[in-house]
């Protein structure tokens, strides 16, 4: 099963392999009200805050410089800024056998800034 959500403000592919669900969240258009992170490496197994195992696909995070701004103070910084803060949106693509979850930046025109394939 594939759950797509939306606006999460943390653009991620997790798979919750004991329910048999992967989950694509993309990230906010304009990330400018609060950080949401996952600091842990893609491609490997963790445990949430409930205890519940996931595999980490990836993750798109706020860039490290910013980490300590709050996100409000960025709403009117400059595009290279605003381009570190993870804004952006997500596509699904389904072609029979596989999900694609793609993240996208936009600040210097559109661009892919990692997708995964998910087995259907």
């Amino acid at each position: 099963r594939l759950v797509i959500s939306g606006d999460q403000h943390l653009g991620i592919v997790a798979s919750y392999n004991d329910y048999k669900i992967t989950d694509c969240a993309s990230p906010a258009v304009h990330n400018s009200i609060f950080w949401r992170i996952n600091t842990n490496q893609p491609n490997k197994t963790y445990f949430d805050k409930f205890g519940h195992k996931y595999y980490l696909h990836n993750v798109w995070n706020v860039a490290d410089e910013l980490m300590l701004q709050e996100a409000r103070q960025t709403r009117t910084a400059t595009t290279h800024i605003k381009n570190l803060r993870a804004d952006g949106f997500m596509t699904v693509d389904f072609n029979g056998s596989n999900a694609q979850c793609s993240m996208h930046e936009f600040w210097y025109g559109p661009k892919l800034k990692w997708k995964v394939d998910i087995p259907m």
